[in-house]
């Protein structure tokens, strides 16, 4: 049962929402370019697929309570959402681990690695921005005895080679949770704003699981995740530009879910430990 002191003590702090922004980046710095075996340009068809198209921007807010941490690199130099270690990363297998080899059709675009290179990489993006990540949950939990990471991503109408689900009727949006970070309340709410604004919502499907640092990871349910992967339908044209009214629809939609979960959030904080 929740401590009614912990209520007191907290009363005047609102919950801290961190909008975790990993792929919406094209941007890939022409000296860490060094290894590719195509062109910047040849590979733009690919980067394109793969980016999450100006989710920063959808998932920005003015609320003094939400604070953006966007990965400043494409995926395709590093993705910081693929484990560290090949070795327990899934899409490894696939030559998309932490350091991509290999774009979605499966053909190599980045010569082998060296170990020295892939830890200059790893240092110069990939540790840092976890760093960051983890810094700034502990420092949420310490000022408010909570804190919350949504995990902001859009995906492609139709599936990828490179995707685990090749199911090709996709929903508006997927919801990716956490049996430990992701209580009952929130995949509610959630889910009920989404759909009472005309969206269709999957759990899980056709990406599950949401973003919470290794070092926090089943240890401290004062930390909250939820993945929102919107479908990029809704907001952009062919060209991956922005379809006006379907991005200020979304915008005001997550606008309100951000208001929303930070008042729900009041009657479910955890007691101080």
């Amino acid at each position: 049962m929740n401590d009614p002191s912990s209520h007191q003590k907290y009363a005047d702090t609102k919950l801290p929402i961190i909008a975790h922004v990993p792929h919406d980046s094209t941007h890939i710095p022409k000296e860490d370019q060094v290894n590719f075996l195509r062109s910047f340009a040849a590979l733009g068809p690919e980067i394109n697929k793969l980016t999450d198209h100006f989710t920063a921007r959808l998932f920005q807010s003015a609320a003094v309570n939400v604070q953006a941490h966007v990965f400043p690199v494409n995926r395709f130099l590093v993705d910081v959402e693929r484990f560290e270690d090949d070795e327990i990363e899934p899409m490894a297998a696939k030559g998309m681990g932490a350091l991509y080899t290999h774009d979605t059709q499966g053909k190599r675009f980045r010569a082998r690695l060296t170990a020295l290179e892939r830890e200059d990489l790893l240092n110069k993006y990939y540790r840092p921005h976890h760093a960051r990540l983890t810094q700034l949950t502990q420092e949420a939990i310490a000022r408010s005895n909570q804190g919350l990471i949504i995990d902001a991503h859009s995906f492609p109408d139709r599936p990828l080679p490179c995707d685990d689900s090749q199911a090709t009727d996709r929903p508006d949006i997927c919801l990716g949770t956490d049996a430990f970070h992701t209580p009952d309340w929130l995949i509610d709410l959630v889910r009920v704003h989404f759909e009472q604004r005309g969206y269709q919502v999957e759990l899980n499907s056709p990406y599950s699981g949401t973003m919470v640092p290794l070092g926090l990871y089943k240890k401290d349910n004062r930390l909250n995740s939820i993945m929102i992967e919107i479908n990029r339908r809704l907001y952009l044209d062919d060209a991956y530009q922005i379809n006006d009214s379907g991005f200020t629809s979304l915008r005001s939609c997550i606008t309100d879910l951000y208001r929303l979960i930070t008042i729900e959030a009041v009657v479910h904080r955890q007691p101080t430990q």
